[in-house]
């Protein structure tokens, strides 16, 4: 799985009863060879994604594609990730309420 179909597919594992009455939007800064920027927004009880950075976010995840790939496969606890400073976020309140509902923990 490249870093670019986990982030795709955040929305179809997304559970609905999770996300209700939150709104948030986090921007994903990948870089590597399979990397990209994404954005992921949850709102009115949707989360969806789009290629590129779109509205403001209230949390930007920056990591390596690498990294990602293993956060994705399991090979590689988010937390971990985040600790060692593989994975970069400015907002570690909104990352905190989100990491599990989006798979990133």
């Amino acid at each position: 799985m490249t870093p670019a179909e986990f982030i795709r597919t955040i929305p179809q594992r997304v559970n609905p009863e999770a996300i209700q009455d939150k709104e948030t939007c986090f921007h994903f800064l990948i870089a590597g060879n399979e990397g990209g920027e994404f954005t992921i927004t949850v709102k009115d009880g949707q989360c969806t994604e789009q290629d590129g950075l779109h509205g403001s976010p209230k949390c930007t995840y920056r990591t390596t594609a690498s990294v990602l790939t293993d956060i994705a496969t399991g090979k590689k606890k988010g937390q971990v990730a985040l600790a060692k400073g593989e994975v970069k976020v400015d907002n570690m309140g909104e990352m905190m309420k989100y990491a599990k509902i989006l798979g990133l923990d």
